[in-house]
């Protein structure tokens, strides 16, 4: 039989199918076992399954970091409603809202495109200055992420002279939280942390002219910082942040997302630190805010609140203020007695519970004539009952704006506080204020309108207006006494400077071309300026308004100095009018050293152990009132 020719097809049809058999399931096994084709969308990128639990992975240990080292606030008490007898009230009070808010599906859903909401300015700052010897903890800098660590307390300097420009103003919290709402934002990014306050300060000129504004770092004890922005990383899916950059963004918000984290960045003690336990050495009524600050809604926050830790003078203090004189007293017990006999429900809670304030004060008051003070216990006895009700709505009403708005960082309108320590006496400024807030959505590119606005982790706030100018109290003042030997051409002056927490002072003579350099054997007494001129027959214009005359000036002539200032100005001094000064500046004094002694005032104080690690002074760092040390030299 003949042997058929086979065709290629027959030859090597089997080995085709075999291989393209062989191919589809290798191909099979690379992209069904060895990678998946599936794909999963996550903040815009494409991930495999692998990369997807990666990413889950690394969140939930985020998450589960951050539940592990957050903790619970202690909650607040809530009022007690008390009910007088045989009066009936209005229907049950709440510290709540009676229609509470449902949330919407828009509320669910986060939006994307959003732009982000500028950062509020506080209100008008303003200022008030001071002075004093004492041992301040140095103001130390830490990396937010190390934090998480006990800090150490930074060390503290030997005694020294301070000087301050303070700035207080009011934020609202309930004002920012509206802003992010009108932006859109979701309700899991509400919160608004802030990181840090800066100011800028301007020096005026002799002329008046205002230099170039300066940015000052206000003191703090312990300042957290951080990098301000990140990387944003593109690829084909979008932009992420670096991983490593999520620790910032977890620590800031860990550190700074507390109500104590957020208060010792508004409100930085200060205060405490100039207090000691010697009356003659208590400085802490040097340190002063207003008593009360207006808020942008019309309202006002009363900063005797125990809440802020800060002592008052008793003359500083509202609703409590130091009566002098039987006629004020008796003033201020008319209108609190009208104010008992009108009732809260027309006067008002506020101005009801202030009248209540002043007949205390006016029953504790032993500078009072004692017929006022018992008729001021005789008003408040009956009305007792009344007083503790009005007192227990009015703590209900404050308690529920805060729920309304409170997110745990700090009631919806709160005061604030920086001081500037790098002043020089005798020099004026003016200051501007601004905050730094975490960005809510730091990190978080997709839902942004603008993506590179996620790499910003803080966001710089607006600033506020410029407060007014406010001076330096100046620690050398020289005062010209009269002439001395007018044929030598000399005069009298003396000198008053403030060094070590006391005033000391020392007279000498000076002609032409000295200078006013009093040595002393521990200490030097100075005054910038160059004797240029001495007139011993200058006229001169008084003005005797001070000194409770019907004429209101008088025609005279005094002895002037001209003096040359470093700087190049003119200084003139006339013996007739600094003699006028020279007693205002000892009344200052005087006043001084007698707040210090009596060391009364209002308000809770300062935390436990924050001052348990201060220095004392030693003994003998003051002189007596007013006077301190007093020596006599000739210039040369």
């Amino acid at each position: 039989m003949a042997r058929r020719h086979m065709g290629f097809v027959e030859r090597h049809g089997e080995k085709l199918v075999f291989g393209m058999a062989g191919v589809v399931l290798t191909g099979v096994v690379l992209f069904c076992a060895v990678r998946s084709p599936n794909r999963i969308r996550v903040e815009g990128r494409a991930l495999a399954p692998e990369e997807f639990y990666k990413l889950l992975a690394v969140r939930a240990d985020h998450a589960r970091q951050a539940i592990r080292e957050a903790h619970l606030a202690e909650l607040e008490e809530l009022p007690q409603l008390a009910s007088k007898a045989k009066v009936a009230r209005g229907p049950f009070l709440a510290a709540g809202s009676p229609g509470p808010r449902i949330p919407r599906l828009d509320d669910l859903v986060e939006l994307r495109n959003i732009k982000l909401a500028t950062i509020l300015a506080p209100t008008l700052p303003i200022a008030s200055t001071g002075k004093a010897y004492a041992a301040v903890p140095k103001a130390t800098e830490a990396s937010i992420l190390d934090a998480r660590q006990p800090a150490r307390l930074p060390s503290l300097v030997p005694g020294q002279d301070w000087h301050w420009v303070t700035l207080a103003a009011v934020i609202s919290r309930h004002a920012q939280r509206q802003a992010f709402l009108a932006a859109n934002y979701a309700l899991g990014r509400l919160d608004f942390i802030v990181t840090d306050v800066e100011a800028e300060r301007q020096e005026q000129t002799r002329n008046g002219t205002w230099r170039t504004a300066e940015l000052i770092k206000p003191y703090q004890q312990l300042r957290l910082i951080g990098p301000r922005e990140t990387q944003l990383h593109e690829d084909k899916f979008g932009y992420e942040v670096d991983p490593q950059d999520w620790g910032w963004i977890h620590a800031y918000r860990q550190q700074l997302g507390q109500r104590e984290a957020q208060a010792a960045i508004l409100r930085a003690p200060f205060q405490p630190f100039l207090a000691e336990q010697r009356p003659e050495d208590d400085d802490c009524f040097a340190w002063t805010v207003p008593a009360t600050l207006p808020a942008n809604d019309g309202t006002e926050i009363t900063l005797c609140d125990a809440a802020y830790g800060l002592r008052f003078a008793v003359d500083e203090s509202p609703g409590s203020a130091f009566l002098k004189g039987s006629a004020a007293a008796l003033a201020q017990l008319k209108q609190a007695k009208e104010a008992m006999a009108t009732g809260w429900e027309t006067v008002g809670l506020q101005p009801y519970l202030e009248a209540a304030e002043d007949l205390r004060s006016i029953a504790a008051d032993a500078s009072v004539p004692n017929g006022l003070r018992q008729a001021a216990a005789r008003v408040l006895e009956p009305n007792q009952g009344e007083i503790a009700y009005a007192t227990q709505l009015r703590r209900a009403e404050q308690a529920r704006q805060e729920m309304a708005v409170d997110t745990g960082l700090g009631p919806p309108v709160e005061p604030m506080w920086i001081t500037d320590t790098t002043v020089e006496p005798g020099k004026t400024y003016r200051y501007r204020i601004r905050l730094f807030a975490l960005n809510p959505y730091a990190g978080a590119p997709t839902y942004l309108a603008n993506p590179h606005d996620a790499s910003r982790l803080i966001l710089e706030g607006q600033w506020s207006p410029w407060s007014k100018p406010i001076r330096v109290k100046p620690i050398h003042h020289l005062f010209l006494i009269g002439p001395d030997d007018e044929a030598q051409k000399t005069v009298r002056v003396q000198l008053y400077q403030w060094s070590r927490g006391t005033w000391e002072n020392g007279s000498t003579t000076v002609g032409i071309g000295n200078t006013l350099v009093i040595e002393r054997h521990t200490s030097r007494l100075t005054y910038d300026g160059v004797v240029h001129k001495i007139d011993f027959h200058h006229p001169y214009v008084e003005d005797r308004a001070r000194e409770q005359d019907s004429r209101r000036t008088a025609a005279s002539e005094t002895v002037a100095l001209t003096l040359a200032k470093s700087d190049g100005s003119l200084e003139e001094h006339f013996a007739a009018r600094d003699k006028l000064l020279r007693r205002d500046l000892l009344s200052d004094i005087r006043n001084e050293e007698k707040r210090r002694r009596t060391r009364q005032g209002h308000g809770q104080g300062w935390s436990q152990g924050l001052r348990a690690d201060l220095q004392k002074r030693s003994p003998g760092t003051r002189t007596q009132p007013g006077l301190g040390k007093t020596s006599s030299s000739n210039a040369g």
